[in-house]
């Protein structure tokens, strides 16, 4: 009971984040609303919270719990920073940024359990990696996103996708830079985004894809909320439930609405990208 309570106390606490009760909403830019503190409490302070906390339920250390996902959390803020440019960089290099992000998520997700699980996505595929074996599992977002962009008129692109290990899809855009059949330069659902032929503004799409990942650390899936969810719609050894990032995206629009903000830039998902990219700017990462 008091497991269940916690679990629900938490559940609660991200939907209170998700909503946006911070200070820093009414600020004028979206990129300035961010800032290095936050982004240090999304990448590697939550996730060392949820460590320590399935930690105590586990019955594992604690503290070894906490310096896994720190670790690992640094590691997917490292690879945030990197992506934010990945466009002007080669195919090794975007593949390395993912591997190193997704090996950051993995670590912070198996913190506090007695054996590390690697977990990978790469287009609606799913590797998993555990007990030196590797298996493939579709995800329900994963599979879902590219029909969405495919129905929506968008035309699959392999060479980039290729690039960057992830679905992307092409559309021709209007001599002001806006895509066909859209007022956005460029856009993502879930693993996948739009761009058009030249692949521009790839970076900041590509964060999003990241953000896609990193939701699954959390309690927030459909399957959190309603167990028969995947057990009797969605069979667990053949899917994954990655409706992490629609519930989290579905909560943060919602509460733009309520406030008469705007979901493409005053969201935190859409904050943390636009930050990425003036980091990039300010400091040369390279």
């Amino acid at each position: 009971m008091l497991k269940k309570t916690v679990k629900h106390i938490f559940i609660i606490g991200c939907i209170t984040k998700l909503l946006g009760i911070l200070y820093f909403f009414d600020l004028p830019k979206a990129y300035a609303k961010f800032d290095e503190k936050r982004l240090y409490v999304t990448n590697v302070v939550l996730p060392a919270g949820m460590a320590a906390l399935r930690a105590h339920f586990e019955g594992t250390s604690i503290k070894d719990a906490i310096i896994q996902a720190i670790f690992g959390g640094y590691i997917m803020q490292e690879s945030l920073k990197k992506a934010a440019k990945i466009e002007k960089k080669s195919a090794w290099y975007a593949w390395e940024t993912k591997l190193m992000f997704n090996l950051g998520a993995s670590l912070c997700e198996s913190a506090g359990l007695e054996k590390f699980t690697f977990k990978m996505d790469i287009g609606p595929i799913w590797l998993i990696g555990e007990d030196n074996k590797f298996k493939f599992k579709y995800g329900i977002n994963g599979v879902i996103a590219p029909i969405f962009q495919l129905s929506d008129g968008s035309k699959f692109d392999y060479k980039q996708s290729l690039k960057y290990g992830t679905f992307v899809f092409k559309r021709k855009s209007h001599s002001n830079g806006h895509l066909y059949g859209s007022d956005a330069l460029a856009y993502s659902t879930a693993n996948t985004f739009v761009t058009n032929p030249q692949g521009n503004h790839s970076g900041h799409e590509l964060i999003h894809t990241y953000q896609y990942r990193r939701n699954n650390l959390y309690p927030v899936q459909i399957s959190d909320f309603w167990p028969e969810f995947t057990t009797k719609y969605f069979k667990e050894d053949k899917w994954v439930d990655d409706t992490g990032w629609f519930m989290n995206w579905a909560l943060q629009c919602g509460w733009a609405h309520w406030r008469d903000k705007d979901k493409d830039f005053d969201i935190p998902l859409e904050e943390e990208a636009y930050y990425m990219e003036k980091y990039k700017r300010n400091w040369n990462i390279e």
